[in-house]
């Protein structure tokens, strides 16, 4: 399969000659007066479907490449933060082993102080210490 660029860039010329066309048979043939009759109105139809056709081609084929453009660049933005964090592996190993740590404490049922800090913290009751009293 070929480039699909040169598949929309040819689909939008064929789309501009489709206009060019039916720009020269209302030019020529309908307004220059050469057509009269049956030939007039086949005149009007084809124009009004070249005119139809090849703007429809020609906006399919320029949104096609829009999009094209669209998916390179996001795929450009990921090849460089994927180069960006090959060139640091010390930020993104220890930004992952802080990220586990947090899911470990958090199955574990405990919520470290640094996540939790906008609630307040829960009523816990401290047993009092037990003193022996001398008899």
């Amino acid at each position: 399969m070929g480039n699909p660029k040169v598949g929309d860039g040819i689909r939008i010329a064929a789309g501009v000659y489709l206009i060019y066309l039916a720009y020269q048979i209302l030019k020529d043939g309908i307004i220059g007066g050469e057509m009269t009759g049956k030939s007039y109105a086949a005149g009007i139809i084809f124009s009004i479907l070249f005119i139809v056709g090849g703007a429809g081609i020609a906006v399919f084929s320029v949104r096609h490449l829009m999009k094209l453009r669209k998916e390179e660049e996001q795929q450009k933005a990921l090849q460089d933060t994927a180069a960006e964090g090959a060139a640091n592996p010390g930020e993104t190993e220890e930004t992952s082993e802080a990220s586990e740590e947090a899911e470990a404490q958090e199955s574990a049922g405990e919520i470290p102080e640094e996540i939790n800090q906008d609630q307040p913290a829960p009523d816990i009751e401290v047993p009092a210490e037990k003193t022996e009293e001398p008899d």
